[in-house]
């Protein structure tokens, strides 16, 4: 017996490190037959209205959510955990909400880390860092050219495409959870 797929709760959209626009999802949604998808991008909730309008012009259920990330640095793991948040309709109408969420998104997201990011890539593997891997040095403008709210996607596209490191292996090694020069995104637990 196959399986049938009514939802799928999980989803990215171009407001973070999707490939698709938030309408552009709900239409793939619709042409898979699914009856109901979450959008939850990466520390933004950006792209739900427009999806939410998406889905009642095809009769496709969204479900507005967000994928928080949270930064750890523990001697037992360092990196980034994800939290799957849920949002009512009503809460996400609720203005004063909606600038306290964005206000706490923010924090593990924005200009400086993307800042920070690309000097310590530039530290360790720009043109006169310790590993040299770069040409040229990474700079901010080659990232906030795919977006507002940069992500570990955006670093490998601008690696590939504006730096020309064509090997996967290469760009992890530059932007992994093992580089030396990897920060974590995401929302300092101590802040909280």
């Amino acid at each position: 017996m196959g399986r049938i797929i009514i939802a799928d709760l999980h989803n990215h959209s171009t407001a973070s490190d999707g490939e698709y626009s938030p309408t552009e999802l709900v239409e793939k949604a619709k042409e898979l037959g699914l009856n109901a998808i979450g959008l939850t991008d990466h520390d933004t909730i950006e792209g739900l209205e427009e999806a939410i309008q998406a889905g009642e012009r095809l009769g496709v259920k969204v479900l507005p959510g967000v994928e928080v990330s949270l930064a750890f640095k523990r001697p037992c793991f360092v990196g980034t955990l994800h939290l799957l948040l849920y949002l009512t309709n009503d809460l996400l109408g609720d203005g004063e909400f909606r600038t306290m969420l964005n206000n706490i998104l923010s924090q593990g997201r924005g200009l400086p880390l993307v800042i920070a990011r690309v000097n310590a890539i530039n530290a360790i593997f720009g043109p006169q860092g310790e590993q040299p891997k770069l040409k040229r040095n990474l700079s901010p403008e080659d990232l906030t050219s795919y977006s507002s709210n940069v992500t570990r996607r955006h670093f490998a596209l601008a690696l590939k495409e504006k730096h020309g490191v064509e090997d996967k292996d290469q760009i992890n090694k530059i932007i992994g959870n093992d580089s030396p020069a990897y920060i974590a995104s995401g929302i300092d637990m101590k802040l909280l």
